[in-house]
């Protein structure tokens, strides 16, 4: 799992409604920038408690990261 491209991230509804054409591109980018820092932070707490809880003792459930990350609803899905 990875955070959204920039170009991906850009076209979501509520980045659109709060960049709108004209606006200045180094204000964008700090934007994604801190986007992108959030997300990773994210992902890597849910790959840490994946690993604790689920790969570790319910081995025979066969969940990989990409099942739970959808499971414990990451904030990408809110958008799509």
């Amino acid at each position: 799992m990875k955070p959204l491209d920039a170009h991906s991230w850009s076209q979501l509804k509520i980045n659109k409604d709060k960049f709108p054409n004209g606006s200045v591109v180094s204000e964008i980018m700090e934007a994604y920038a801190e986007y992108y820092y959030k997300e990773m932070q994210h992902i890597e707490e849910l790959r840490k408690k994946w690993e604790s809880e689920w790969y570790d003792k319910h081995r025979l459930l066969d969940i990989d990261f990409e099942s739970y990350y959808k499971m414990m609803d990451s904030p990408n899905l809110k958008y799509n």
